[in-house]
């Protein structure tokens, strides 16, 4: 059983070890991501990041698999996103998503950066990193 993390065990070397797939409750996960600006006048919260956790083969997801947290990582830097499940597709889906909207500061993650993003996950085996693959590029839709 994996070991609970601490938060002094999260720096960027320590997230971007993580493995991009694990297995739970013998079916492997794996995650993908997606990081833009949204272009919607007045939108206070325009830095957009969406992270789907699902099985390989179309399984539902292990029960009580949530993500907790994710964090992004760009060189050496880590930061931690506050994501909320936009769309519950109920016990027997095979992928969940949860979804971040904040206001980034455009140096730190500017168009076209380049991205590391690290799920924190809660599962029947403990919390668990998982690193999405492959790395996310911040875009802005036309």
């Amino acid at each position: 059983m994996p070991t609970p993390l601490q938060p002094a065990d999260l720096s960027a070397q320590t997230l971007l070890a993580a493995p991009t797939r694990i297995t739970v409750d013998a079916q492997p996960l794996e995650a993908r991501a997606s990081a833009w600006y949204g272009t919607a006048q007045g939108n206070p919260n325009p830095f957009i990041v969406s992270v789907r956790v699902q099985t390989l083969d179309g399984a539902p997801l292990p029960a009580g698999t949530q993500l907790v947290t994710a964090y992004l990582v760009r060189g050496t830097q880590a930061s931690q996103g506050r994501f909320v499940l936009e769309q519950n597709r109920g016990p027997q889906a095979a992928m969940q998503e949860w979804v971040s909207r904040t206001r980034a500061d455009r140096t730190a993650f500017p168009n076209g950066a380049q991205l590391q993003v690290v799920a924190l996950l809660n599962t029947s085996q403990g919390r668990q990193l998982l690193r999405v693959s492959p790395d996310v590029t911040v875009t802005t839709p036309n």
